[in-house]
């Protein structure tokens, strides 16, 4: 007689010894990336420190002998005046198909704190649904591709590409760990300070043919980019990409928008909406374009 019981499952905090066994499930739920995509990316949430009472992978499914299940959440914590908020930017959720049944484990887990900002950046579009009935709202409902070195100069200012130029800028933990993930950081100077962005670079497909852009990762004031498009598009075109991609349509008398891709929508739940302009230590930077 063939016993058909299923093995226990239980809910838990990923810890590091669990990786290996975390990378292979991620691997049968996302083939379309490689175990070195996830191991990278772990590496560099294990090297993020840790917030008090915040788990620093996530959370697991586990049955038998390994992970049948992967909650990863990045946390974050952003400083809003003399308080420090908390945001998790929910990322890389699967579930091996023969214990979907206990899925809602991983959701219970995942969004438990009130006090916490929970974000999806890249929900696939049949998983709105369910996102909004969990309690989600839209705050970016697509993407734009816009042309910067199209865009008029508005006034005289200079881009500078060297660290020296933000060492002393309130940001500089948050420019050198994503000019260590491997982004482009650049620092406007204008008349009336500093303004420090953030790029990360990658390739789009259109065909056969990849296109090089530019995701926009930080910057303080998303109307800052297209008050000072012109002279970013030109810094841009050096690294190769003509495009920058955002989360917001650029302002009148920005950049021409070559497209809007209205896939790409950006959910959040929690006491803290999420900033327009500000993607820093999510997904797309942790794990990469």
């Amino acid at each position: 007689m063939v016993n058909d019981v299923q093995p226990r499952v239980r809910r838990r905090e990923i810890v590091e010894a669990d990786l290996p066994g975390v990378v292979d499930a991620l691997v049968r739920g996302f083939p379309g990336r490689d175990r070195g995509h996830w191991e990278r990316g772990l590496r560099r949430m294990g090297q993020r420190p840790s917030l008090t009472g915040c788990p620093r992978f996530g959370f697991l499914l586990e049955a038998g002998s390994g992970p049948v299940g992967v909650s990863l959440m990045l946390y974050d914590g952003v400083a809003a005046g003399d308080t420090l908020t908390l945001r998790c930017n929910l990322s890389s959720w699967t579930v091996d198909p023969a214990f979907r049944m206990q899925a809602p484990l991983l959701v219970a887990s995942a969004l438990k704190r009130r006090d916490v900002t929970y974000t999806n950046i890249s929900p696939a579009p049949h998983t709105w649904a369910t996102i909004e009935a969990q309690g989600f709202s839209t705050y970016a409902v697509g993407q734009y591709v816009v042309l910067p070195l199209l865009a008029r100069a508005r006034e005289r200012v200079r881009v500078r590409r060297d660290a020296a130029a933000w060492r002393d800028l309130p940001e500089a933990g948050l420019l050198a760990d994503h000019a260590g993930y491997g982004c482009h950081v650049l620092t406007v100077e204008a008349a009336d300070g500093l303004h420090p962005f953030v790029f990360l670079p990658f390739q789009a497909r259109s065909g056969r043919v990849p296109l090089p852009l530019m995701q926009l990762i930080f910057c303080r004031d998303i109307a800052a980019v297209s008050r000072f498009a012109a002279a970013l598009g030109a810094a841009l075109a050096t690294r190769g990409s003509l495009g920058l991609v955002m989360d917001a349509p650029p302002e009148p008398g920005g950049p021409p928008v070559l497209r809007h891709v209205r896939r790409g929508r950006r959910y959040f739940r929690g006491p803290n909406p999420p900033r327009l302009g500000d993607l820093s230590y999510t997904e797309r930077v942790i794990f990469g374009a």
